[in-house]
């Protein structure tokens, strides 16, 4: 029954990675407010980061779906980076915001557990966006 249950989950998450408009067209976004997401955050309460070059991220492409460490399954996305290109406009980023393509629609928020500074040309920050069993469970 156990090993049932994983390739359903497995199979779950495979689907939701592939379903026009629910995970296909998520963009990632920065945040430099200092805010603490809630299950009740909404696009307007993050503060979009501004340093010079910046912008949201291109659609998310997701990967098959694999094991994950603690257990269950996971689908890992493609990198997102970002860096100034110059120091004119210095951010702290705080966290990530994930939106629909039009960026109306809150799908996700991370705050991370340390600032980073995006204010020179010697700054930069990627993020690997990862979509697990536990994740979907929360």
């Amino acid at each position: 029954m156990l090993v049932l249950w994983y390739l359903l989950e497995k199979d779950i998450l495979d689907q939701l990675t592939t379903l026009s408009g629910l995970m296909t067209d998520l963009h990632f976004h920065l945040y430099k407010n200092d805010l603490i997401p809630t299950e009740y955050a909404a696009v307007g309460d993050f503060v979009e980061a501004d340093f010079t070059s910046y912008a949201a991220s291109s659609a998310i492409v997701w990967g098959a779906s694999i094991p994950a460490p603690a257990g269950g399954y996971q689908c890992v996305g493609d990198v997102k980076q970002w860096a100034p290109t110059d120091s004119v406009t210095p951010n702290t980023i705080f966290g990530v915001f994930v939106t629909d393509v039009g960026g109306t629609v809150l799908r996700y928020a991370e705050r991370f557990e340390t600032p980073v500074p995006m204010a020179s040309v010697a700054d930069s920050l990627a993020y690997v966006p990862v979509f697990s069993s536990q994740t979907a469970g929360q």
